[in-house]
């Protein structure tokens, strides 16, 4: 038995060497060396494309939140706008009402003036009509009109 293990060892050994064998194994290796470059390039290419997705999806995302955040800005500036219009007018409401208020005091003052300066004429009038009784009008006449 060991003859024949060592006969079948010895032709296995000279297959093995023979150069269709070699030639053979070379190509099998060259063709499991291509399939293995081209599933490996597979996968890289699908890993690009994957990280290309993932890239343009995180683009996509950016740009919805920066479009979020445009509109959240714009409504900011909108309400800050609203609120400084609404403080201007009520500013604008109170300076009229303050306005109105000096004028009607400025009218009651007009008012008061003119009473008072009737007052004082009817006053004067009256001072005048007393002083103007009590003296008797003295009318000179000069020259020529004796007779």
């Amino acid at each position: 038995m060991r003859r024949i293990t060592a006969n079948i060892e010895e032709r296995v050994a000279a297959a093995m060497t023979s150069e269709v064998v070699q030639k053979e194994l070379a190509q099998r290796l060259e063709r499991e060396r291509t399939q293995l470059e081209q599933q490996v390039e597979a996968e890289l290419a699908a890993e690009r494309e994957r990280a290309a997705r993932e890239a343009e999806a995180a683009r996509a995302a950016i740009a919805v939140k920066e479009a979020e955040l445009q509109a959240l800005e714009r409504e900011r500036k909108a309400k800050e706008d609203d609120e400084a219009r609404r403080r201007e007018e009520e500013q604008a409401r109170e300076l009229e009402a303050r306005l109105r208020e000096l004028q009607a005091k400025q009218e009651a003052i007009k008012r008061e003036q003119e009473k008072k300066r009737q007052e004082e004429e009817q006053v004067r009038k009256e001072q005048q009509k007393i002083l103007g009784k009590g003296r008797t009008k003295l009318s000179f006449s000069l020259g020529g009109g004796m007779r």
